[in-house]
């Protein structure tokens, strides 16, 4: 079945191949957005509400590769998904 919203950039593939370019377009779209605060708040009182937490997880998601997606199917925080990406397939 194919696709039925376009992606702004590639998804980041189960290897980690391409993870700095990934990294850098997701933080640009979320930046653009304004929702950037999910994944790198600047400090305690930077808070966001749960509908923008919600956005910037879709966006993250629809941005991962099907076996990532699945593999991280259960996980709601949009902090979390970024660390454990960042931390496991950057190479």
């Amino acid at each position: 079945m194919p696709d039925l919203m376009k992606r702004e950039f590639d998804v980041l593939a189960p290897n980690g191949s391409k993870y700095l370019a990934w990294s850098l377009d997701a933080k640009i779209l979320l930046a653009i957005k304004d929702l950037f605060r999910t994944i790198k708040p600047k400090d305690d009182k930077d808070k966001y509400t749960p509908a923008e937490q919600v956005v910037a997880l879709h966006i993250l998601r629809h941005h991962l590769s099907t076996t990532l997606k699945n593999e991280y199917m259960t996980e709601r925080n949009t902090k979390v998904l970024w660390t454990h990406c960042m931390n496991a397939l950057r190479k």
